[in-house]
């Protein structure tokens, strides 16, 4: 069996695995440091005002406190960040 031959035969279990993501360490990342500071100034710019500026900080508070909003935030900075370059108005 030639080479091409051996890299074509897979093993049984290759194709069962699916390929899964990996998770990023955001919670640790909006602990403190530059990442807390982006999040906070696209979520509480004055120009954001879709979402009420008590509950974003109900969710940073949250964070403090090791509840995981941490997901739910990056999904709101990520929709706003959104909103902004397509200049989207509700």
């Amino acid at each position: 069996m030639g080479v091409a031959e051996q890299i074509q035969e897979k093993p049984p279990k290759f194709d069962q695995q699916r390929k899964q993501g990996f998770m990023i360490p955001l919670a640790t990342w909006l602990q403190s440091g530059p990442w807390l500071k982006f999040f906070r100034d696209v979520l509480l710019d004055d120009g954001q005002i879709l979402f009420e500026h008590r509950d974003i900080e109900s969710l940073f508070n949250g964070l403090k406190k090791g509840y995981s909003s941490s997901e739910r935030l990056f999904g709101l900075v990520m929709f706003e960040l959104w909103r902004r370059e397509y200049r989207v108005e509700i």
